[in-house]
């Protein structure tokens, strides 16, 4: 007697299952490893996916392709449970397909499942929704857009507002001073204060026109850096003679400590490097009150034969700005709300072309503040060093030698940069 249970049972799956049911029908066994073998197939499918002849047949290739989401089910599939999941698949005609594929374990050999799978085209469906989903993903970009300009053409409307009234304010001072002086042309004393305040007037309105012509610069690409040789210390003092006088006006404590600078002669844009720290130190001024403290750190961070990198710092112990704040500080015309609808003053221009002048030096910039706290900005820079030859030797250093000199301040960093500065010298 022969025992013909397994025949019959898979006379019956062939009988019901491989030609009867719609679709695409395929049975696989599946290893340990997730290694699919083709057991057999309905003649649609066969149609459709097979190649005799092949030593890898497109629904072998089709399989590898979709190995990844296959694998995402691997756990269901060696415990013989029920898989469902959408693949992409490439015919023998060339058509590229999605199924929908409804995989049930029928069997097992050697502890490996056997799954019968019945794949269903969704193809018209499928392209459907990657259709709509790509035309809500359009319809959400235009949207983002028209937000966003909404909100520039907001931020330009206020600009002009604001900067018809910064423009008014020092233009109505000149007019007025001029028609004062005219009429008291022989009150010198009278005359002289008046100039006075054209002059203070004038340099706020032509400040102003610089920080709009600038960002106009900026954004078409015309401002064009620098490679010159320079002094840092003459950058310092020049920077120093602007600042200190209205920090001591306003009762500021203003420091600039020089760190491990081994070079001060350096090869890069010191107007542009001017411009950067003066914004920055501005507006330090602007918003530290009286009794606060001011700081501008410079520090050498790197040094090579050709090239170092310095950090320059400038900290405050001013009202600092809100995160909320942070995120937009250096977007073009924003500037932070004080409450009732109030501003410093100013373009809010100083901050973008700061950073974007930092960005055309290809440096970087970061801001750290908290309310009530002070603001830190951080600048990193790079700049070439001139060679050997181009660089001043001191003569007669035996002369200096037998010279001694004390070093007295306040400030121990500045005692250093001193001390390094006299040894060059000799």
């Amino acid at each position: 007697m022969t025992n013909i249970d397994n025949l019959v049972k898979i006379q019956k799956e062939q009988s019901v299952t491989y030609e009867s049911l719609p679709g695409f029908v395929a049975k696989y066994r599946i290893d340990p490893d997730m290694n699919l073998t083709l057991l057999s197939a309905n003649a649609r499918f066969m149609e459709y996916f097979g190649e005799e002849g092949e030593s890898s047949p497109l629904y072998q290739r089709n399989i590898d392709v979709n190995m990844e989401i296959i694998l995402k089910y691997g756990e269901e599939i060696r415990k013989g449970a029920p898989v469902h999941f959408v693949i992409s698949v490439k015919a023998r005609s060339g058509q590229n397909m999605y199924l929908q594929v409804n995989a049930t374990c029928v069997d097992w050999q050697n502890g490996s499942p056997v799954y019968l799978a019945i794949f269903i085209d969704i193809t018209d469906v499928t392209e459907l929704r990657e259709m709509q989903k790509k035309l809500t993903e359009q319809a959400e970009a235009l949207k983002d857009a028209l937000a966003v300009a909404e909100h520039a053409n907001q931020a330009k409307t206020d600009f002009l507002s604001r900067m018809s009234h910064e423009i008014r304010t020092p233009m109505n001072a000149i007019l007025g001073m001029t028609t004062i002086a005219a009429a008291y042309i022989d009150d010198q004393k009278r005359v002289e204060d008046c100039l006075e305040k054209i002059g203070y007037s004038s340099k706020h309105l032509m400040a102003l026109i610089n920080d709009v012509l600038d960002m106009s610069k900026i954004s078409e690409g015309k401002v064009r850096i620098a490679q010159e040789t320079f002094n840092l210390e003459t950058v310092v003092e020049s920077i120093s003679s602007i600042i200190y006088p209205q920090a001591d006006a306003k009762g500021l404590i203003f420091t600039v400590p020089l760190i491990d600078l081994s070079e001060t002669v350096m090869i890069g844009d010191s107007l542009r490097l001017n411009q950067i720290l003066l914004n920055l130190l501005s507006n330090a001024l602007k918003f530290t009150p009286a009794g606060g403290t001011i700081r501008l750190e410079i520090r050498q961070l790197q040094r090579t034969e050709d090239r170092m990198r310095l950090r320059f710092t400038v900290s405050d112990t001013g009202t600092g700005m809100s995160g909320k704040f942070l995120d937009r500080l250096f977007v073009p015309f924003e500037q932070e709300n004080l409450g009732a609808g109030q501003t410093l003053g100013g373009t809010g221009l100083g901050m973008p072309i700061t950073k974007n002048l930092v960005t055309l030096m290809g440096g970087t910039i970061t801001v750290k503040s908290e309310v009530g706290k002070g603001t830190v900005f951080t600048v990193e820079l790079d700049f070439q060093t001139p060679p050997d030859k181009d660089r001043v030797i001191p003569q007669k250093q035996h002369e200096l030698e037998s010279l001694k000199v004390l070093i007295a301040d306040d400030d121990r960093d500045s005692c250093i940069h001193a001390s390094l500065m006299l040894k060059k010298m000799g």
